[in-house]
């Protein structure tokens, strides 16, 4: 049998046969060894043929059924009697999947070698492993660049292209206002299509959130589960958005607002909702803890949000030393200790949804975090100071992965070990299904693909919304920018390879092969909402609050920052 007949690879191929099955396979085929006459004569009918053909085909496979169908080409007898011979060699000889040599099919990479196809083998040397991940990395990344980021990118560009819009237009048209980005959007506008364009700004960011919670939803279950819970999202979503929208109408027609009463009645829809909606949704899908563990992340979700963009002016004003502070502890301490850690419990506790999706409970939370701190990255002036926060970030976020399975199981021994009864394990969310695929989606693959789009929706930030980093009010170059960028790029696939030789090497070898898994199956319409909305909170939020217009002296940059206390 040739040894190219294995479907690409897939099938191991058949060893040397001895005389005595040579002679089976040729009476299978009708042919014997000797080419007699008789035998010519003896050999069985075509109807016959088939038959015996399909005996052996079940006989080796158990279901006949299962066997892929023919193409014409491939109808013949002949071809038939040689994939049965093929196939029940097989079966005869239960040749292992791990003793094969196919090809890894890595996200549409072939890679040709000894790599068995679920990973590498569980003996393999630490020098085998390091040539794999340094081989099947490079595959990752592309990947990665080609298929997973293009999409969200598009979507968060999108959303920095419409909100800077909207910046300049208001820039222009109250040029004499000393007021900052945020407050400038409540000021009269020159024409109904700026009041148009702006009223929709302003409600942007809601609208990407509460479709985003949908989306996340309608991928945890199916339709006839989540119906309820989406009417429930669209419901909160028009409140939200009408609340925005008096809000703005009031500001417009110098009507004095009712201060701090918005605020606090869009955070009492958007808990209510989101908390309602996964309620009911949990409920109908036999998740009942569902309600209860979301609403204590949501309600994290809000104070850190509240604490972190409250002081977000204050930083962006200080000295660079204390924004790579921010970066590396505060930020990422805050939304690490609070958020993602009961996330990532509730991902562990969901049921009959697909294990590839529980990441989506940390995911809004990690783009929020990213956001944030790549935007203020990007507007630290010293470029050494820069490298040493790229490399400290990475040498930090090492540490973060490495040590992610040791710490949650630290944090379930001290939570639940007094809880539960004699003989039962405190780590067995850890083993289940959901848990398996958590690091490589939204610990590796999922914050991957966040992070470099952040970084890059930070530079067109700073780019298009025309701001300064200090109060010279120089604007910033666009080569200086996009070099920065590419720092940052290059420090996170460092941390990316970093990470991914110390797992395959001592942690879980079949790493990067869940993480190629994660790649087919992530929900990309509730990722790419969530960027948006990251995005748009943060520029609206963030950005806004920290820069202003100065009609008293003339600046090349459109904002400059706004004087801080620090």
């Amino acid at each position: 049998m040739p040894g190219d007949l294995s479907w690409g690879g897939v099938l191991p191929n058949i060893p040397d046969m001895s005389d005595e099955e040579a002679r089976e396979r040729e009476r299978v085929t009708g042919r014997e060894a000797d080419g007699s006459d008789a035998a010519e004569n003896n050999k069985p009918s075509p109807e016959d043929e088939d038959r015996k053909v399909a005996d052996d085909e079940e006989t080796a496979n158990g279901d006949a059924s299962q066997i892929p169908q023919l193409t014409e080409s491939q109808s013949n007898p002949r071809f038939r009697n040689m994939l049965s011979v093929y196939v029940s060699a097989l079966a005869d000889r239960h040749r292992a999947s791990a003793q094969a040599a196919p090809d890894l099919d890595l996200m549409g990479f072939r890679l040709r070698g000894d790599v068995p196809e679920s990973g590498l083998a569980p003996d393999a040397t630490l020098m085998r492993k390091v040539l794999y991940t340094c081989r099947v990395f490079p595959c990752y990344i592309t990947a990665l660049f080609v298929f997973q980021m293009p999409l969200p990118m598009v979507f968060a560009t999108l959303v920095v292209l419409l909100k800077s819009a909207v910046a300049r237009e208001l820039a222009k048209a109250h040029h004499d206002l000393n007021t900052t980005l945020y407050d400038i959007r409540f000021a009269y506008p020159p024409s109904i299509g700026m009041a148009v364009l702006g009223a929709f700004e302003n409600v942007l960011t809601p609208v990407f959130t509460w479709l985003g919670m949908a989306a996340m939803l309608r991928s945890w279950w199916s339709w006839e589960v989540v119906k309820r819970s989406v009417c429930i999202l669209f419901v909160g979503l028009l409140l939200e958005c009408a609340l925005w929208t008096v809000d703005l109408y009031l500001q417009w027609h110098r009507v004095s607002s009712p201060g701090i009463i918005f605020p606090l009645g869009v955070l009492f829809v958007e808990l209510v909702g989101w908390i309602s909606a996964t309620h009911v949704a949990g409920l109908r899908s036999q998740n009942r803890q569902v309600g209860c563990v979301w609403s204590v992340v949501l309600l994290a979700y809000s104070v850190v949000s509240f604490v972190i963009l409250g002081n977000f002016q204050a930083v962006a004003s200080a000295s660079d030393e204390i924004k790579i502070l921010f970066v590396l502890f505060v930020n990422p301490m805050f939304w690490e200790m609070l958020t993602l850690l009961p996330a990532r419990m509730l991902a562990r506790s969901l049921r009959n949804n697909h294990p590839s999706t529980s990441f989506l409970a940390p995911a809004f939370l990690l783009v929020a975090k990213s956001s944030i701190c790549r935007v203020m990255a990007s507007l630290i002036q010293d470029r050494g100071w820069l490298l040493a926060c790229s490399l400290c970030g990475s040498a930090w976020e090492v540490v973060f992965r490495i040590s992610l399975t040791q710490r949650d199981k630290y944090i379930y021994s001290c939570l639940f070990a007094p809880c539960v009864g004699n003989g039962r394990d405190q780590h067995a969310q850890l083993q289940n299904s959901h848990n398996r695929l958590i690091r490589p989606a939204a610990g590796f693959s999922f914050e991957t693909v966040t992070d470099l789009i952040c970084i890059w929706s930070a530079v067109l930030v700073v780019l298009m919304f025309d701001l300064s980093k200090d109060e010279s009010g120089k604007s910033a170059e666009p080569s200086e920018l996009v070099f920065r960028a590419l720092l940052q790029t290059t420090c996170e696939l460092a941390t990316d390879f970093v990470c991914a030789l110390y797992i395959v090497n001592f942690d879980d070898s079949e790493f990067l092969v869940k993480a190629q898994h994660c790649y087919f199956t992530l929900q990309w319409v509730p990722v790419s909402l969530f960027l948006c909305s990251a995005v748009s909170f943060t520029c609206t939020s963030g950005v806004g609050n920290s820069f202003r217009r100065d009609p008293g002296q003339q600046h090349a940059a459109t904002w400059i920052v706004v004087s801080g206390n620090w």
